[in-house]
């Protein structure tokens, strides 16, 4: 008590007018400390040195004008949040319009693919034969000339007729029936045709009467002009005798005419007999893959028609809206040559805006003052007894009032058709003491009255501010505040998911524990992130994937598909279609590797089929291959990748299989594939331009094969992860999340792959 009797008598009180000597609401007082000077010494030493004391009417003039203060600041901040807000759903309008771009490359893309379309159709036709039976007759014929020259002779004045009876009849009759004009163009530019003698019926040479009698069974094909085969013109005297004996019953007047025995016209006759029915019989076979050809061509051409036409409409409604939604921003401006280039401007001056409306957000927030009071009853040495009451105020204010919320942050809105639109989200700041005053007010009964008011100081936003200490001993020092760990690219929702997995811890333990994967890894050449086509292999087509964090796994498949896992990927490139087969010819050329089982259960080598029947290791060792022809480090991509991808990367496709909810569009399975693999391709794409992500043939990954759970797990077995489903499985097993392995050691029919390397 006497300790405290002296600090009473030689104090004096502090009257003051407290509001007329505040500035921006920050109080003038002498009890005042700054961060990081916050210890029990530091407060003692502040209230011997400064005995600085108010009553109850300073306090509660404090408290007044402290409500008044924080009131005007919350009309500040609504202000900016509301600006915040618009800002931020500015933001979201241009994202949501931006792939202006990537609509146009669709577009393009299916301009190809019709051009492709266009092509295979006319390739079909070309492939069609008719067939006919034909009668020439060359009259006046060179005795000196042999039979071979009489041949080649009628052969010669027989095409342009066996071109128009044949060819040319059937394919007017196609014009008149096809009114899709696309369609109705490819067949009009068959203008001629290629004829192909099937066999030699009768070559007699009528020496008395001059004449050359020739009967031949012909096949014909569509041609167009610029591919119709020229032929010898005929070396008689101009007045050869065609006659399509299926079609004209009057030959035998005609043969008459020239003299030609009974006889030779009997033989005829039995000729058209023995081949009419066949020839019939191979003509209608003939009309009805002709149809079918021209149906298939006509039904994808109309879709891609249909798709250009969608496509166009939308990149012209998105262009109008871009406009007109970048024009009311401040700073940009729209540029329609450029629309991508004007996007990017925009969405600089939107984050700038942001960012300079966030630091006017932070300061005003930072000029709220908190307080706590507390009794104080006094044992021993007051100004200690003080002290130690203030760091407990002080430790509860600062545990109250650390975090904050803070509405509308940037939502990437890639495509309102696949993506849940969010106006707005809350994003979490923390804040810290910066500042602290005390108010000692002295009661009658020896005790004291402690108001303590606190400034604080916002973080960055991302980690819980960390109590700073500070040394009560000469000699110690203060224990530093640590700085957070980086999360630069992370998606701030799965940066505080505990179940998270990293892709690159993952991969790295792959490849530590795997020493085949030895000498597969290079440097990256310094190249722009973005798609691009490989020179070194023909019609390797690499689609830029740019780094994000998506839900992995599902709870609608098998165990193994569980937990739903929050994952996080760097930037990579996948293959836009699976490995084919006429790349794989080419590897195998180089290296001298023999050729593996027949693609997908075909029975021939066709160049675009996905090549499959190859081990995890022979995957493997045609990345490498590629790797060392090209420098660049192609791998096999890691199961996280590749349900990445599929699911659209950072486009955000929430779909059961890879591109959207409808199989027949998407995949080759068993209720659409016939039990066999397709060319590369031909279904529809995801939002990456990903092909065959589901469905045609499984595709090897680089993990081992292990549960969710444990993410260091390997099977006993150690098989390899293969995803995507095949051709011969049902429609649950080309869902994006369904998982699969095998023994990579082992071939499968139903097993190929595609390949990814490592981004910027």
């Amino acid at each position: 008590m006497n300790k405290k009797i002296t600090l009473l008598s030689t104090a004096f009180w502090f009257h003051l007018s407290l509001v007329a000597q505040w500035a921006n609401c920050l109080p003038d007082n002498p009890l005042t400390i700054k961060s990081p000077a916050f210890s029990e010494a530091s407060v003692t030493e502040k209230i011997r040195s400064s005995q600085v004391f108010y009553n109850d009417n300073d306090i509660l003039s404090v408290k007044n004008y402290l409500d008044k203060c924080n009131s005007k600041t919350e009309d500040e901040l609504r202000t900016i949040q509301g600006n915040i807000a618009a800002t931020g759903l500015k933001y979201q309008e241009i994202l949501s319009l931006k792939d202006v771009a990537g609509i146009q490359r669709q577009i393009e893309d299916l301009k190809q693919s019709k051009i492709s379309s266009i092509q295979t159709l006319e390739e079909n036709l070309t492939k069609t034969r008719h067939s006919g039976l034909f009668l020439v007759v060359l009259p006046e014929i060179n005795l000196m000339d042999n039979k071979n020259v009489f041949i080649r002779n009628a052969q010669s004045a027989l095409a342009p007729y066996a071109i128009s009876d044949l060819n040319g009849e059937r394919i007017e009759r196609l014009t008149e029936v096809k009114d899709y004009e696309n369609v109705k163009d490819v067949i009009t530019s068959f203008k001629g045709g290629d004829v192909t003698p099937v066999s030699d019926l009768m070559t007699n040479a009528d020496y008395k009467n001059k004449c050359f009698i020739y009967v031949v069974k012909v096949n014909v094909s569509p041609a167009k002009k610029d591919a119709l085969k020229t032929t010898s013109a005929p070396s008689g005297t101009g007045n050869e005798v065609v006659v399509n004996l299926m079609t004209d019953p009057n030959f035998a007047l005609i043969l008459q005419k020239y003299n030609v025995p009974e006889s030779v016209i009997s033989e005829i006759n039995q000729k058209i007999s023995t081949n009419s029915l066949v020839i019939q019989n191979e003509n209608a076979d003939a009309d009805q893959r002709q149809a079918e050809i021209l149906l298939q061509g006509e039904d994808e051409i109309r879709k891609i028609d249909h798709d250009i036409a969608e496509y166009t409409q939308r990149m012209q409604t998105r262009k109008v809206k871009l406009k007109s939604t970048i024009e009311t921003i401040p700073g940009a401006s729209y540029n329609p040559a450029d629309a991508e280039a004007s996007v990017l401007s925009a969405l600089n001056t939107l984050k700038d805006r942001m960012t300079e409306l966030n630091k006017q957000w932070n300061g005003i927030k930072e000029q709220e003052l908190q307080y706590k009071e507390t009794q104080v009853m006094i044992e021993g040495d007051p100004a200690e007894a003080l002290a130690k009451e203030t760091m407990r105020l002080y430790d509860q204010l600062q545990q109250n009032f650390t975090t904050i919320k803070r509405s509308m942050e940037f939502i990437s809105v890639e495509n309102f058709e696949v993506t849940d639109y969010k106006s707005a989200d809350e994003m979490i700041l923390y804040r810290q003491v910066n500042q602290i005053w005390s108010y000692l007010v002295p009661q009658s009964n020896g005790s004291f009255r402690l108001m303590l008011l606190a400034k604080f100081q916002i973080q960055d936003g991302k980690t819980p501010p960390v109590k700073q200490v500070v040394a009560e001993k000469p000699g110690l020092k203060a224990n530093p505040v640590p700085k957070p760990a980086p999360a630069e690219g992370r998606n701030k929702n799965f940066d505080r998911d505990p179940r998270l997995i990293y892709y690159q811890d993952s991969l790295m333990a792959v490849r530590k524990r795997d020493s085949l994967m030895k000498g597969l890894y290079f440097n990256n050449q310094d190249l722009p992130f973005k798609n691009y086509k490989e020179s070194a292999l023909k019609g390797l087509e690499m689609i830029a994937i740019e780094k994000g964090a998506f839900y992995m796994g599902s709870e609608e498949g098998n165990k193994d598909e569980l937990p739903v896992h929050s994952v996080w990927t760097d930037n990579f490139y996948l293959s836009k279609y699976e490995v084919t087969v006429g790349q794989w010819k080419i590897y195998c050329k180089e290296t001298g590797r023999e050729s593996v089982l027949f693609p997908g259960g075909s029975s021939d080598w066709n160049n675009d089929l996905p090549v499959s029947g190859v081990t995890w290791y022979e995957a493997t060792d045609f990345c490498k291959w590629l790797s060392e022809k090209t420098g660049l480090n192609y791998r096999l991509p890691a199961e996280a990748e590749w349900e990445y991808a599929a699911r659209g990367g950072n486009l955000a496709e929430n779909k059961r299989y890879s591109g959207g909810s409808d199989a027949n569009q998407l995949a080759w399975y068993n209720e659409n594939s016939m039990l066999m693999a397709h060319p590369v391709g031909m279904k529809k794409p995801n939002a990456l331009g990903l092909y065959d992500m589901s469905g045609n043939v499984y595709e090897w990954c680089l993990d081992i094969y292990g549960p969710y759970e444990d993410a260091s797990a390997e099977s006993g077995e150690n098989k390899r992860i293969i995803r995507g489903g095949s051709f011969a499985k049902s429609s649950s097993f080309v869902r994006i999340a369904n998982r699969s392995s095998f023994d990579p050691a082992r071939r499968n029919a139903e097993i190929g792959f595609r390949i990814a390397r490592n981004g910027e």
